[in-house]
């Protein structure tokens, strides 16, 4: 069976936490059997203080199987942004949950850990049509995706070694 979570994020950069709080918010569609989910954020971050429009960004990730801790991609839904982030929040139970959101490094080839990051999800209850509203948003924000967050979203579960790690 699959569950509907609200999601709301938050991230350090240059040292101070993102405004407003949240920075990014959405809805994912959780599958139990795989311990998998999908969907979608508005991300509303504006840096050096100037406004920015909202931007959606693809989110997929993984639930641990122990304590209720995600790892997730936040991934551009637009082909000129390609740098795809990766959040690791170990215990969503812990107020002060903060772990680390990294971003993707073209010299390397891999994932860097920037700062400190936040994030909490709230259930709510299930509806089929809500679930379809939620993955054809997913779906249609895929459309523009590079070629490396597909190549990332083929390998969604490596995520649970960085979520094994952080616990």
């Amino acid at each position: 069976m699959n569950r509907i979570f609200k999601i709301f994020g938050n991230f350090k950069q240059g040292g101070e936490w993102a405004k407003p709080n949240p920075a990014f918010f959405g809805k994912i569609v959780l599958d139990e059997e795989k311990g998998q989910f999908r969907g979608y954020c508005e991300e509303l971050y504006c840096s050096e203080g100037e406004p920015e429009p909202i931007r959606f960004r693809i989110l997929a990730g993984l639930f641990s199987k122990g304590r209720l801790g995600i790892a997730f991609y936040k991934l551009s839904s637009d082909y000129s942004e390609t740098d795809p982030f990766i959040y690791v929040i170990p215990d969503l139970g812990d107020p002060e949950n903060a772990s680390a959101w990294y971003a993707f490094d073209v010299f390397s080839g891999g994932f860097s850990p920037i700062e400190p990051a936040r994030a909490a999800v709230e259930e709510e209850t299930y509806s089929k049509d809500e679930e379809t509203r939620i993955l054809n948003r997913y779906n249609e924000l895929r459309r523009g995706e590079s070629a490396l967050n597909h190549d990332l979203l083929l390998q969604i579960n490596r995520l649970g070694d960085m979520l094994e790690h952080a616990e």
